[in-house]
Parts: structure tokens; sequence; C-alpha cells
């Protein structure tokens, strides 16, 4: 089953909400309360960098932390008290792999391998086959073009949006949503 058209388990929806409720203003850029944050790990301190930069002309739904650390960023997920967030990952890495990284996280993030953006010096046949089977479906290669990078991300933020846009529309199911349990 293709990870885009499944149904969202009480966990999964949860962990969207846990990020709070999207004003009908945020899409024109209006004040929100409502954060989905950037996490990057990329091994070598100038692409983590330039990703960031990167992200950050054009990411407006939260903040965008860049790491060269495995170990850094895992501490750094798992001390957040929301469990969504949107990942660029750098598919190898000094000691392990971003593929490895989103594994290790699905416990505690739900949503993290569909949230996922992996960067490869080089797709393989391999890295597909991989990323597709943890239901990772956004696969760059470097060097990084900003507009893929962007069109990404935001493919990722609209599954959110969407969602909690339908939610503000009706009563019902977000009274429904916040008795999962």
């Amino acid at each position: 089953m293709n990870p885009m058209e499944r149904i969202l388990t009480p966990a999964e929806i949860k962990a969207i909400l846990q990020a709070g409720p999207l004003p009908s203003s945020s899409r024109e850029g209006g004040p929100r309360a409502w954060s989905l944050d950037v996490v990057i790990l990329d091994d070598n301190q100038v692409v983590a960098e330039m990703l960031q930069e990167m992200v950050k002309r054009f990411y407006t739904w939260g903040q965008v932390h860049a790491f060269t650390s495995l170990n850094r960023a895992r501490s750094f997920c798992l001390e957040r008290e929301a469990r969504v967030a949107i990942f660029i990952l750098d598919v190898y890495l000094e000691n392990g792999t971003g593929l490895g990284f989103i594994e290790s996280l699905a416990q505690e993030y739900p949503l993290a391998a569909e949230d996922t953006v992996i960067v490869a010096g080089m797709a393989t046949e391999e890295i597909v086959e991989r990323c597709l089977d943890l239901g990772i479906t956004h696969l760059l290669e470097k060097p990084v073009n900003p507009f893929g990078l962007e069109l990404a991300v935001r493919s990722v933020v609209a599954k959110y949006t969407n969602f909690l846009d339908i939610l503000s529309k009706d009563p019902d199911l977000e009274e429904m949503v916040k008795n999962i349990g």
C-alpha cells in the first residue's frame, strides 16, 4: 500500500495534533500557534548549513535545526515535546545512515518516514528500495536543487495543513480526534 493512501492511526493523529491548532491565517503568512520544525542531519558541516539556509529562505511553519552529529540530532528529537517534524537527512553519515536514524525514531515519531527527505550523493536502486520499504517518498541527489527541496518540504507541510484545515471546519471530527486515546 502506498503510505500516502493509508488511514492514519490514532497515535499518528495525536502526533499531528501535538503541534496545536492551525489558524486560518497561516497560509497567508499571518500569526500562528502551530509549529512544524525541520531537522536537518548531514555529517558535512558545509552541506548541513547550506541545506539550512535553503530551507530558511521559504520555510515559515517552524524552526529549522541543522546537525552534523547523529547522536546530537537523536537527542534533540527525543527531548522535544512535539513528536512531529520534517526530516532532511543525508543517506550516508559518519556513524550510520539517515535511514537508520529514521528507523530509530519510529516509536516516538510515528510519521517520521513519511515526513523525511533523503539526500544522496547518487541515488541507487538499493537506496530507492530502502526508502520505499520505510515509507520515505522524497529523495534528492546532491547537489541539491533548491526548488526540488522546497517542493519536497512543502508537500510534507501540505499534509499537515490540509488535515488541520479539515479539522477546523468540522467540529464533530475535531472533537472525536481529541478524544482518541
